[in-house]
């Protein structure tokens, strides 16, 4: 019995190398710059916000630069972002694999979701080190906490994406509702503000998104004395329960739709 768990368990590893890598050929390989849009992209954000805000004379926050406060906030978005974007459109990209018998939908995420996983923690080493030759004050006060962070947002985009995927299955047009969500989770997650800096009565509501907490705490793990005081661990994980088991339902009932077309 442990011997076929073993065995089982090195196939799909295998399985999952395999789309990593056919994942890095496809997404990357066909683009000229390839690699180089995973830090052009936060790169002309941070950039461009930090204008923006100078224009309005805010050079820092909490005691750190405003460069920072962006940084550390949009590397943790576009770590549940792009992992859903990529998620959710692994059911209409892969059916090619899909057809052979041992890869599975789940491992086509688990794929996705460790490679946006990589780039981002690699993109973000990246960055870091041009802030810093460029003379602004990068701190990294709990390198872990930052990867824990960037870790579960990869998990909630990978849950939302998976969700997001079976409903597309089912009905293409809930496309539209999905981008109104995308855009109410970011302006209420707090990548363009520190949540220490908003009204009470307002922080309330923008603490019911839990990847504001992660955020959070991701910002408390790069800004030195900001302890990340809204991180509500416990919040955190009840949504990431949630969210597993309701991907893990909906894919369930896609399959059984389907006459077991996924897998």
């Amino acid at each position: 019995m442990l011997d076929l768990a073993v065995k089982g368990l090195s196939v799909q590893g295998r399985v999952i190398s395999a789309v990593i890598l056919r994942e890095i050929r496809t997404r990357f390989g066909m683009y000229h710059l390839g690699y180089l849009w995973a830090v052009l992209v936060p790169l002309m954000f941070v950039i461009s916000l930090t204008v923006f805000f100078a224009f309005l004379g805010k050079r820092s926050a909490y005691g750190a630069p405003i460069e920072l406060l962006l940084f550390s906030g949009m590397m943790a978005w576009l770590c549940f972002i792009d992992t859903q974007g990529h998620v959710s459109r692994a059911f209409q990209t892969n059916r090619q694999l899909l057809v052979y018998p041992m890869v599975t939908v789940v491992d086509i995420v688990i794929a996705r979701s460790a490679l946006e996983f990589g780039t981002k923690l690699a993109a973000t080493a990246i960055l870091a080190i041009i802030f810093y030759a460029a003379g602004i004050a990068m701190t990294l006060d709990d390198p872990l906490a930052v990867a824990v962070s960037m870790g579960a947002m990869v998990y909630f985009g990978a849950t939302f994406g998976h969700i997001v995927g079976c409903a597309l299955v089912v009905a293409p047009s809930i496309g539209f509702g999905v981008n109104a969500v995308r855009r109410l989770l970011f302006f209420t997650s707090g990548v363009l503000f520190a949540l220490v800096h908003v009204p009470e009565q307002w922080r309330h509501y923008l603490l019911l998104n839990p990847l504001a907490h992660l955020i959070d705490l991701a910002r408390g793990g790069w800004i030195t004395g900001y302890s990340a005081p809204y991180a509500d661990i416990d919040y955190v994980i009840s949504w990431a329960i949630g969210m597993g088991a309701t991907a893990a339902i909906m894919e369930l009932a896609v399959r059984r739709r389907r006459g077991g077309a996924m897998r």
